[in-house]
């Protein structure tokens, strides 16, 4: 850490005894002598304090929720305005690449970028595989790369939100890990996550453990039937398997299981960190507030719909609980930006925080001529404008998005 040393000194004149040879007095930074004086036996006693001064604030802990907020260790309010990160044409899952240093120069980059555009919080997804070498072995190259990752969240000061068991790309699938039964998938299971929580919990920036993205029971599993896979078939979305069994014993019911196997992979986290919250990316089947007491966070993943936006509306507002409500999921795939605000309108009070998406590329790099490069682009100008945070709403007086390019321009 970059900063200074204060030196207070306090010169006192006084007498002294003879001394045999002179003392030294020396001040240190980054293994350098910058400051010294000797004391000799006919000089004045100096008391001094040094005080190391950092150049930045270090990023103060999320650690609870009080008076229909989040705080951090001085009670400030925090408020997570964020974004779900992927790159898929750069760096595609983040395992994928982080072997190599130029992959670090596009991650840095895209916190940056995420950080400009007013995102106080990023989600990160990591890959079981990427991270065990088999059921009972981590895979510590990968652990220390997290790390490194953490490392420049705290730097960009950007909060993470860390999704962890994630099985998404199919072809990555291990058999010695598919073949286990529930039991043994769970005991794998506790193990990532506490060595994810040994190697985060020293970090400020780590502010939440999300223990699995949209787990389910049993989909697609059948009494009659020993065919039964971990990864349901209509839980793909873009050539991506984001819905994952957490059982498949068709005997155990939904609500139960989720919150036993909770309980199960808290108590491995709390092990080693006993302050970072938990939360669990749900999707929104049903009424999540009556497992509200297994987590922290009570979180979900809500993509309103222009055909139906009173029931995402009324989801939320008829699942409150004592925990804060996060939508951890957000976007404007089947609905416009003007109606993702009037959904934000309709909850306000409600939800304690939101994470969209972020796709690796900068507004002026979108193609609005391609649709999904359009809705993408929206997006954007949306988070931006509506920013919860006024510091961080880059808008010019009338209202409209200003991007770096635009804010470089106006300089």
């Amino acid at each position: 850490m970059k900063g200074k040393i204060i030196l207070t000194i306090l010169i006192l004149t006084a007498t002294i005894g003879s001394r045999s040879q002179n003392d030294t007095m020396y001040v240190i930074q980054d293994d350098s002598v910058i400051w010294f004086h000797a004391v000799s036996d006919i000089d004045s006693i100096i008391f001094y304090d040094a005080q190391f001064i950092p150049d930045t604030i270090p990023l103060p802990k999320i650690t609870g929720f009080m008076n229909n907020t989040f705080v951090d260790e001085n009670w400030d309010p925090f408020f997570p305005w964020g974004l779900n990160y992927t790159n898929a044409a750069l760096v595609d899952l983040i395992e994928d690449y982080w072997m190599m240093e130029d992959a670090w120069e596009i991650l840095e980059s895209d916190f940056e970028e995420m950080r400009y555009y007013g995102a106080n919080t990023v989600r990160i997804h990591l890959q079981y595989v990427k991270f065990m070498e088999n059921t009972t072995t981590p895979k510590q190259v990968s652990f220390e790369r997290l790390e490194r990752l953490a490392k420049i969240a705290e730097d960009k000061e950007m909060y993470l939100i860390v999704t962890g068991l994630a099985a998404y790309r199919l072809s990555d699938a291990q058999p010695w890990y598919d073949e286990l039964d529930d039991f043994g998938r769970w005991e794998t299971h506790k193990l990532f996550w506490k060595t994810v929580a040994a190697t985060l919990k020293d970090y400020s920036c780590v502010f939440a453990y999300d223990l699995i993205n949209e787990p389910v029971v049993a989909s697609g599993c059948h009494p009659d039937s020993s065919n039964c896979s971990w990864y349901p078939p209509n839980g793909q979305f873009g050539g991506y398997q984001f819905v994952q069994n957490i059982s498949i014993d068709p005997d155990n019911s939904y609500w139960e299981t989720i919150g036993f196997w909770t309980d199960l992979m808290t108590a491995a986290i709390r092990t080693e960190d006993d302050v970072t919250m938990v939360t669990l990316g749900l999707l929104p089947l049903g009424p999540i507030s009556s497992i509200a007491s297994h987590f922290d966070i009570l979180s979900t993943h809500i993509y309103p719909n222009t055909n139906n936006l009173m029931a995402s509306i009324n989801y939320v507002l008829n699942n409150q609980s004592d925990k804060p409500f996060l939508i951890e999921e957000f976007y404007n795939l089947s609905c416009s930006t003007p109606e993702l605000v009037i959904f934000l309108d309709q909850i306000e009070g409600n939800y304690h925080g939101l994470i969209g998406h972020y796709m690796g590329k900068t507004i002026e790099e979108y193609d609005t001529t391609i649709l999904v490069e359009y809705i993408h682009k929206e997006f954007l100008e949306f988070f931006i404008k509506n920013n919860p945070d006024p510091t961080k709403n880059h808008t010019d007086g009338l209202g409209q998005s200003v991007t770096k390019e635009q804010e470089t321009k106006n300089e």
